[in-house]
């Protein structure tokens, strides 16, 4: 009898064109973080602080209000 197969092995395939689709769309209109700026904020992570999360100059308007 064959193994059954784990839950991890199977891929939605629509869900993750999707996804990729989105990504691509998000990068092509700009909604991207520098890979510096997501660097210097793992390493504040790193150091035990709780910065919050870095976003895209185009989604600022979006992003959860400081303070």
């Amino acid at each position: 009898m064959a193994e059954p197969k784990s839950i991890f092995d199977w891929v939605d395939e629509e869900r993750f064109a999707s996804a990729i689709a989105e990504a691509r769309a998000d990068f092509d209109a700009g909604r991207t973080v520098p890979h510096e700026v997501v660097a210097a904020w793992l390493e504040r992570m790193a150091k035990g602080e709780r910065p919050p999360p870095p976003f895209s100059h185009t989604l600022r308007e979006k992003a959860p209000k400081q303070g």
